[in-house]
């Protein structure tokens, strides 16, 4: 497919915020779909969806993202995940606290979210260290 340099910047555009898009649209659906009683179909959407945008990304005959975007989605994982380590730093020590005093129940929510966070920060920690090993 030939591209047209006059509407080469529209079209990246439109397929960038498409890619975008559909994975948005596609987490939405799944969350959504399996709270209201139909996890299968929000799975098959979520599928549906992400799998378009890696189509899209593939199929484009240019260059979507760039190291710019790299540099952006970089700063805006590192500030995540920082901002969740604060709010673990401070959340989980208070709720045991309030567990201790008996003013808390550790449901299996906030449980499992606990558990998320333990292996969000190990994955990161090990990929880190490997990361610094290898250089």
């Amino acid at each position: 497919m030939s591209v047209n340099p006059t509407t080469t910047g529209s079209n990246e555009t439109l397929y960038r915020n498409a890619t975008v898009g559909f994975v948005i649209s596609g987490v939405m659906g799944l969350v959504v779909l399996a709270n209201i009683g139909y996890p299968f179909v929000g799975v098959a959407g979520y599928l549906a969806l992400v799998g378009a945008s890696f189509g899209i990304s593939y199929l484009y005959p240019g260059t979507l993202f760039d190291e710019g975007d790299e540099r952006i989605l970089d700063s805006a994982s590192g500030y995540t995940l920082l901002i969740f380590a604060y709010g673990a730093a401070v959340v989980f020590p208070v709720l045991t606290v309030l567990y201790g005093f008996g003013e808390f129940e550790w449901t299996p929510f906030v449980s499992g979210a606990g558990a998320m966070l333990l292996a969000v920060f190990s994955l990161y920690y090990a990929i880190s260290g490997y990361l610094y090993y290898r250089r």
